[in-house]
């Protein structure tokens, strides 16, 4: 199954964005990598799994955070736990992640289909605040936000960046429904008090460009969405 290449971008020390209609993070914690969100099918996990190690050489992927467990975020996973990944999660989505990779896997080309051996309890679920140190000093946070979408969403907030990453929470013309969703994560954002500047989406606007928190901020703002 072939994977296409996807793009690279720098953001801080350390820290990547995986390009692509299914953002991902690379982040280098010192004696390995952590990925954020592996995509909708094997072959953009097997895309993200590349580009990480290609931004970050010769350090082991260790970690997958997903963030729910619809099926358009979690099809990738097989591609992570294939690359001998363990897949943070929160709490509430850890049974039927640990049910979906320990399964039989007969598609042919499957990641998972090509691993003998394969290791059970694979995920590792995080409580409603989780913070990650690497041994170079890297912090990655990982937040629930509760909304309408799912009750085990978790957004990921780089301290050193400053910089909040999100799935399914869109902050440029969201409709109503989006609208809702958006008012409840902001909210939560905000009992956090998580100061962040640029706010990434798994799902990127079009055109593409960076969102601000003054975006953020405006479309929550917007009346309805209740």
């Amino acid at each position: 199954q072939a994977a296409t290449a996807a793009p690279v971008e720098k953001l801080g020390e350390g820290a990547f964005k995986i390009g692509g209609n299914y953002t991902s993070l690379a982040i280098d914690m010192g004696d390995h990598i952590l990925v954020v969100e592996s995509g909708q099918n094997d072959a953009r996990g097997i895309a993200v799994m590349a580009a990480a190690k290609q931004a970050i050489a010769n350090k082991p992927i260790r970690f997958v955070v997903n963030s729910h467990p619809h099926f358009d975020h979690a099809s990738g996973l097989a591609a992570a736990v294939a690359e001998g990944t363990t897949i943070l999660t929160h709490r509430n989505n850890e049974e039927v992640l640990e049910r979906l990779l320990a399964g039989p896997r007969t598609l042919m080309g499957d990641s998972l289909s090509k691993v003998t051996n394969r290791r059970t309890n694979v995920v590792e679920s995080v409580s409603d605040r989780d913070v990650r140190r690497g041994t170079n000093g890297k912090v990655v946070e990982l937040h629930r936000v509760p909304n309408e979408h799912s009750d085990g969403m978790l957004v990921v907030y780089l301290p050193a960046e400053k910089a909040l990453w999100s799935a399914d929470i869109s902050a440029v013309n969201p409709s109503p429904a989006q609208l809702g969703i958006l008012k409840s994560v902001v909210e939560a954002i905000n009992r956090l008090n998580l100061d962040y500047n640029s706010w990434i989406q798994a799902h990127p606007p079009n055109p593409d460009r960076p969102i601000t928190k003054a975006d953020v901020t405006s479309a929550a703002a917007t009346p309805g969405g209740e």
